[in-house]
């Protein structure tokens, strides 16, 4: 399960899934909060999360 990086609230299942290179990207909207946010994974593990910010992914 994935938290929302603004609101914690526990999200489980993707808006859509695609590959970058070696990594595994998971894009996810808060249904709580309306963040949007993705989740940057190899082999099942995160790497980094970018959260939708004044029309920009920044790192959280």
């Amino acid at each position: 399960m994935v938290q929302c990086p603004k609101c914690k609230t526990k999200l489980s299942k993707p808006q859509k899934i695609w590959k970058h290179r070696e990594l595994d990207v998971h894009f996810f909207v808060c249904n709580n909060c309306g963040t949007r946010f993705r989740e940057y994974m190899r082999n099942g593990e995160t790497k980094y999360t970018l959260m939708l910010k004044d029309s920009h992914y920044r790192k959280v």
